[in-house]
Order: structure tokens, then C-alpha cells, then sequence
């Protein structure tokens, strides 16, 4: 375990010792609460199930193992939603992100995509991700299912090695959903729009990030093809 803040952790850890409990549950969200709010509950249960779910073992696995960064990079080269446009309470849609291995190492076969951050969609992750060497692309497909109500949802995505540690760029979600008095009302614009050929529909879009950039769910996807990732 690394030097300095070791005194902060034991006294942390003793405030549990008396919990005895065997419920994973508990167990999942005292470790969350001993690691801190950038501790994932996919790395929380990685490592209680690594240290047959003891607390304080967990915790300094957690410090020998995924406190370290990853060796493995990735970036992010293209995306879109399928099918463009509104999405309406109910519907299933696909992402897609095109990512590039910019590391020096191949990535072991293992490799998941995890949900790391806001609003929890339900869907199907194709998976796990299949090695890829050094420049190699290929494309992450997952199939989402838009939420009942109509809002504006965001999500955020990770790639994590085999010992749970986060890599590479976030994979973003900005999801507009909308009923179907909603999409009759955007149709109305759109053939305003179409007509005049001027303007914008103000908040009216899905878009999902590459990286830092963000592209509309109607632009040009750059890369071809399906691929996969795995569902937390």
C-alpha cells in the first residue's frame, strides 16, 4: 500500500470493525463511504469479491491495485444515435462510439464498458470487449432503452482494464426524450424549418460526446460497423 494516509485509513476502518455484518449491500456502501464519491460501486464490488467481501482487506486492495492508474489508453474518433432524431418515451436506440487503443500496450481481452456516471438506462452491452492492438479501432455499440418519463437525461460511460481501473476518455449521453405530442410538435418545426431553410430548434437535440467535442445525433457517424462493451 502506498505511504501517507495510512493513520487517515486505519482510523476510518476501525469504525467499522465492529459492523459484523455479511450483508453485501451494507458491506458495498461502507466501503463507498470509507473510499470516497470517485470510487465506482462496479470497483467496490470488485474488490470485496477479490477479499471474499472483508471490509478491510478490500480496502487495501483498493490502495494496492485500482488506486493506481491504468497502462491502457483509449480516445475516442466518432459517434452517433441511431436512430436520428427524437427519441419517444419507451424507444430503444442505439449508441455508437468508434475508439482508437492510443496506448504503447494491446488491450487484454477482458476489457468492459461500465457505467460510471447519472442517469442509469436500460439496455444490452455486447461483451466483453475483444483485445485490440496499439492504433487499432473498432466500434462500441450499445442498445439503450429510452426512460418512461419525457425529460432530459445524461449519462457517462468508462472503459476498465482487468483489475477495475478506469482508461481513456468518458463516453457522454445527452438524451432528449419526449412523448408523442412532443415529437408531433417537432415535426411541425421541422417543416417550418425544412421550408425557410433558416433557424434552430433550441434544446431539440440528442448528441453524445467524442472526448471533449460533442456531435448532433444527426451528423455523419465517422466509422462503420457494430462492437460491443459490457453492462454494468
Amino acid at each position: 500500500m502506498a505511504e501517507g494516509g495510512g493513520d487517515c485509513v486505519g482510523d476510518l476502518l476501525s469504525q467499522f470493525r465492529c459492523l459484523g455484518t455479511t450483508d453485501r449491500e451494507v458491506l458495498i456502501k461502507e466501503l463507498h463511504s470509507i473510499l470516497g464519491g470517485t470510487v465506482t460501486r462496479d470497483q467496490c464490488i470488485f474488490v470485496l469479491e477479490m477479499t471474499s467481501w472483508n471490509l478491510q482487506s478490500a480496502v487495501g486492495a483498493y490502495y494496492d491495485y485500482l488506486s493506481r492508474p491504468s497502462l491502457l489508453d483509449m480516445n475516442i474518433e466518432g459517434s452517433l444515435i441511431d436512430p436520428p432524431g427524437p427519441i419517444t418515451t419507451g424507444k430503444q436506440f442505439y449508441c455508437v462510439w468508434t475508439v482508437i487503443n492510443t496506448g504503447t500496450d494491446s488491450w487484454p481481452s477482458g476489457v468492459r464498458l461500465v457505467h460510471s456516471c447519472g442517469h442509469q438506462f436500460e439496455g444490452i452491452f455486447e461483451g466483453p470487449i475483444d483485445s485490440l492492438r496499439p492504433k487499432e479501432k473498432r466500434p462500441i455499440t450499445v442498445a439503450l432503452k429510452a426512460p418512461p418519463v419525457p425529460g432530459e437525461y445524461k449519462a457517462e460511460w468508462r472503459l476498465v482494464d482487468l483489475e477495475g481501473r478506469y482508461f481513456g476518455e468518458v463516453l457522454r449521453l445527452e438524451l432528449l426524450v419526449t412523448d408523442l405530442n412532443g415529437v408531433a410538435s417537432l415535426t411541425e418545426q421541422l417543416s417550418v424549418l425544412n421550408t425557410t431553410g433558416t433557424g434552430s430548434i433550441g434544446g431539440v437535440h440528442n448528441v453524445i460526446s467524442t472526448g471533449d467535442d460533442v456531435i448532433n445525433s444527426n451528423d455523419n457517424w465517422n466509422e462503420g460497423g457494430g462492437g460491443g462493451g459490457e453492462m454494468n
